[in-house]
């Protein structure tokens, strides 16, 4: 019983900071992402989890944040034998465990972010992701795209 109010208790707490993290105040206008984007790429809060038997996949990651002038910290990945995944896959018994460590993983990584004051702009990554050569162009169209728009959120 215990167990699964813990269980519950994270996946609460996932969703709330989750929540937390993705609120926006107010839409960003185009000129104010210039101090996030190329030249100041470093300031920008990142994070990429890795399971701590992927040597590999951390060897790769830190190479290409290095390739692309990205600074990330790196945070260790919830595995299926931790005891806060076990103790979500006993109050869920129908999910799998897979799923849990994933989301135990994200749900410290976005602690992190919700503990942040005025964080603008996070990037959280896994460790298998592939970022393009012009990402940072990519991503200055997508928020600028997204600024006119509006996001409807405030």
């Amino acid at each position: 019983m215990l167990a699964r109010a813990r269980a519950r208790q994270a996946v609460e707490r996932h969703e709330r900071h989750a929540a937390k993290a993705m609120m926006v105040r107010s839409p960003l206008l185009p000129s104010e992402f210039s101090p996030l984007l190329p030249s100041a790429s470093n300031q920008v809060l990142s994070f990429y989890l890795n399971l701590e038997s992927r040597s590999d996949r951390r060897s790769q990651m830190e190479a290409m944040l290095s390739a692309r002038r990205l600074r990330a910290q790196r945070v260790p990945a919830a595995t299926v034998r931790d005891a806060e995944v076990l103790c979500m896959a006993r109050a869920h018994p129908g999910k799998a465990t897979g799923y849990l460590a994933n989301l135990a993983s994200h749900t410290s990584v976005w602690e992190r972010v919700a503990a942040q004051e005025d964080t603008s702009l996070a990037l959280i990554f896994e460790d298998d992701v592939l970022l393009h050569r012009d990402w940072w162009a990519l991503l200055h169209a997508s928020l600028c795209a997204i600024a006119k728009k509006g996001t409807g959120v405030g």
